[in-house]
């Protein structure tokens, strides 16, 4: 197997970025799931979380960019209330949205899920209930639906959270690590 690492996006590699998540969107799209319309996320999104810091790309070895996320510290406006359930806690944590691989059935959602669950100490995510394959690629690395969530737009989803085992309420995970705390960004 080709090595792979995740890393903060650089500037080059946007389109590399938009190129991965039509794939994931295509993928969801055939299987009657319409989590992301044709236009979400946006390039100029994707440029904000870029100029963050917060944008991340899985890079394989010969085959470039791979996979996609962003991981940015919380906490999300869209998670402050949640209906049918609860957070697993209400210690700070890191929200990652927009997960996207460029070919599904290789390994990449599994090695980026794995690279964020030994990363951060706490981690939220929602997703479409419609979307199978990422359900159980949460729950395969320990992510628990704790309820529902409203986005801005109205629209409902399905919310998980990820506690590591070492999970301490005042750990501040890889706060310390990460590019915006440091002043870097993607280049």
């Amino acid at each position: 197997m080709s090595e792979r690492r995740i890393r903060t996006a650089r500037n080059r590699e946007l389109d590399d970025v938009m190129h991965v998540l039509e794939s994931s969107r295509s993928f969801m799209r055939a299987r009657g799931n319409p989590q992301w319309e044709r236009s979400f996320p946006t390039r100029a999104e994707l440029t904000s979380e870029l100029r963050r810091g917060t944008l991340m790309v899985c890079e394989e070895e010969g085959e470039g960019v791979v996979g996609c996320f962003v991981l940015a510290p919380g906490p999300d406006p869209c998670y402050l209330r949640i209906d049918d359930g609860d957070w697993l806690d209400d210690g700070p944590y890191f929200v990652v949205h927009r997960f996207a691989t460029l070919r599904q059935g290789n390994g990449v959602g599994s090695f980026m899920m794995a690279w964020l669950c030994e990363t951060a100490d706490s981690l939220r995510m929602d997703t479409h209930e419609l979307n199978l394959p990422m359900q159980g690629l949460l729950e395969r690395h320990g992510f628990r639906r704790c309820g529902v969530i409203c986005l801005s737009n109205g629209e409902e989803r399905l919310a998980y959270q990820y506690l590591s085992p070492t999970h301490e309420p005042e750990s501040r995970g890889i706060l310390g690590w990460l590019p915006w705390r440091k002043g870097g960004l993607g280049k």
